[in-house]
This record gives C-alpha cells, sequence and structure tokens, in this order.
C-alpha cells in the first residue's frame, strides 16, 4: 500500500453496526500478513508488515448528510474504503456520501463491502444492505458510468460461511493478493502445529518427502478438485472458482490453464464433446 497515505483504510458505518465497526477495527489492525508477501507488489501496491493504522469513526454522527472536514481529510488520506453492509447503512445518507466522495476522488476500485446483515439481491427492498452509491458503477477519474456496480463483497453472515472466512477474504482484498495465499499460509501453520514443528521447517521437510513444496501441492490439488467439478457438472466457473478459494473467476481461470494447459470453460466443452 502507497506510504502517501495516512491510513490503510478507513471504515464506513451505520452506528447501528458500531459493533461490526469495531471488531473490524480491531481485526484489522492487529493483522500481520505473512512474512514472506511482505514487501511484494501488487495491484494495491507493496504489502506492509501490518494494516494499521485504520481510520473509524468513533463519534456520533450528526443528523446532516454533509461531511465534516475531519471525516473529509480522513477519506482523502485513505488508501481504501471498507463499508460495513446492512439494511441499516443501507439507509445512511451519512454513508453514503462517504462513498460518493471516495468514488469522486477516483478510488471507486478499492471500495470494498462487508456484508453483515441484509440481502445484496434484494435491491430497493428493506432488506438491501448496499447503499445506493455502491451500486452504481465509476471510472478510475470518479464519474459515473450510468451503468449497475458489482460491489466487491465479503459476507459475514452466518450463512453464508461467518465472519473468519469474510475477514480473510477482505484482508487478501485489502493486500491485493489471492485467497489462496492467505488460507494455505494459515493451513500450513496448522499443520506444523499439529506436526510440533515451525512452519519453515515443516515446508522443508515436506518439500524433501513430497518432491514439491506445500503450497503447490495444496494448489494442484485443487486444480484437480476443480477439473472433476467442471467436467462432471458440478457448478458454474464462478462457484467452483469460490470453493477453490477464488475471489474472481479470472483469477481461478489463470491458475486453472498454468495447471492443465486449457480454461475452465474449454475443459468442460472438452469433457462435453466425449
Amino acid at each position: 500500500m502507497p506510504d502517501e497515505y495516512k491510513y490503510k483504510a478507513f471504515i464506513s458505518y451505520s452506528h447501528a453496526d458500531r459493533r461490526w465497526a469495531k471488531w473490524l477495527h480491531r481485526t484489522l489492525e492487529t493483522y500481520r500478513p505473512p512474512g514472506h508477501l511482505v514487501g511484494q507488489t501488487t495491484e494495491m501496491g507493496p504489502i506492509p508488515a501490518r494494516l494499521a493504522p485504520v481510520f473509524r469513526d468513533t463519534d456520533d454522527l450528526p443528523s446532516s448528510p454533509d461531511l465534516s472536514g475531519r471525516i473529509r481529510a480522513a477519506l482523502t488520506e485513505s488508501h481504501t474504503l471498507i463499508i460495513i453492509c446492512s439494511p441499516s447503512s443501507a439507509k445512511s445518507l451519512w454513508v453514503d456520501q462517504e462513498i460518493r466522495m471516495f468514488q469522486q476522488l477516483g478510488r471507486a476500485e478499492r471500495i470494498f463491502a462487508l456484508i453483515v446483515a441484509g440481502d445484496p439481491v434484494a435491491a430497493n427492498s428493506d432488506a438491501d444492505c448496499f447503499p445506493p452509491a455502491l451500486r452504481i458503477a465509476h471510472d478510475n477519474e470518479g464519474n459515473a458510468l450510468g451503468k449497475a456496480a458489482e460491489p466487491i463483497a465479503a459476507d459475514a453472515r452466518k450463512e453464508a460461511g461467518g465472519r473468519s472466512n469474510a475477514r480473510l477474504k477482505l484482508i487478501a482484498g485489502l493486500l491485493g493478493v489471492g485467497l489462496d495465499d492467505l488460507a494455505y499460509t494459515i493451513a500450513v501453520e496448522e499443520l506444523a502445529r499439529v506436526a510440533a514443528q515451525s512452519r519453515s521447517t515443516f515446508a522443508d521437510r515436506f518439500q524433501r518427502l513430497v518432491g514439491i513444496a506445500p503450497l503447490q501441492y495444496l494448489t494442484r490439488w485443487r486444480m484437480r478438485c476443480a477439473h472433476e467439478w467442471l467436467t462432471s457438472g458440478g457448478g458454474s466457473v464462478a462457484s467452483i472458482a469460490e470453493r477453490c478459494g477464488y475471489d474472481s473467476e479470472a483469477a481461478f481461470a489463470k491458475v486453472f490453464k498454468r495447471f492443465t494447459g486449457v480454461g475452465p470453460g474449454a475443459a468442460r466443452r472438452q469433457a462435453r464433446a466425449g
């Protein structure tokens, strides 16, 4: 993340969701990216050693939709914007204004959503969890494109996997890495604990015994599962990508083709052709 920004992220929320905001603020500021990723450059900039500081307004918000100078300054100085999405925030003029200002700064592609309640597909209803501005696509200059946006969302609702999975997905987006990169680290660290070894020792021994690194083994296994699901009609490419731990079809397709030699669509067509 570029150093010119004072804050790694700005958390926008309705005060009805203040407990979620407090949890997210603590979660982000205490998170430490895996050491082997720190310093690597992604589309979000160099990966920092810490995701701090994060801005969270703890004052009671006025009824006026006009943003204060302090809030405007914090938004300007923030690399990313995280919206805590719920029916309450969808109705908040304050949250909507914060989104619009960040879009006007030309940073629409750096807006992330954390769904905590409501329904993301229930647009224009009482259950809608996305503020109106979040549903409007903008270009890199901050201009509205006149078409619907597809918000980048991590879903913390229990029926969607809960806060642990949402936390990992959100952090992966903020760092500009694949969910697989973070999930791999957690999986290897857990296996290393079971084996009573450090992560580096476990990884070294794994490679000597199996012949490939744990990450490569894990990715290869996931691609084998993906190939089986694709060729047996086990869901859409998007759903299979998500099952394999990828945030987007494009990222999944790139890895799948590297391991199999063909894209997901081509693999499915080949299987259907017999």
